[in-house]
């Protein structure tokens, strides 16, 4: 048994060198029991994009742990906020266990929206006027009151 644990080992080692020395080598293509030959190169071709860019004309709540009024965490534009965060863009006004209220200003200059979102919502403006108020968007989900002060 040690020797074939020695020997698989030294097998990877030999195989991650190997991988390692080529480093313009494409990604290994993706193997699966669920897709298709197409379905494999969509999937692969949606990973070679960006994933990191985010849309900044949307706002998107993934998710919140709520422990109490100051004491809870937020997924708001996919990164994680606490009561400490802060932009100047965007600021969390309120979080409760089941809904989040930030003001949020979409265009440099504009008023702040003041938006209530709950987890896996996404707010879509339609446009926003110059004077900073938002048009109503059918692109939203749920009910999402925005005011504009």
């Amino acid at each position: 048994m040690r020797a074939f644990t020695i020997f698989l080992c030294l097998l990877m080692n030999i195989a991650f060198s190997a991988r390692a020395a080529d480093t313009n080598a494409e990604p290994a293509p993706i193997a699966s029991l669920f897709y298709t030959a197409a379905e494999v190169k969509a999937i692969e071709g949606l990973r070679r994009k960006n994933p990191q860019a985010e849309d900044q004309s949307v706002l998107h709540l993934g998710a919140v742990i709520y422990y109490g009024p100051d004491d809870w965490i937020v997924w708001l534009q996919g990164s994680r906020w606490t009561p400490e965060t802060d932009r100047p863009d965007l600021h969390i006004a309120d979080v409760q266990p089941n809904l989040v209220r930030v003001s949020w200003t979409a265009t440099p200059g504009a008023a702040p929206l003041d938006i209530t979102l709950h987890p896996h919502q996404t707010y879509r403006p339609a446009a926003i006027t110059a004077d900073g108020t938002a048009r109503a968007s059918p692109a939203h989900s749920g009910n999402l009151p925005v005011t504009a002060p």
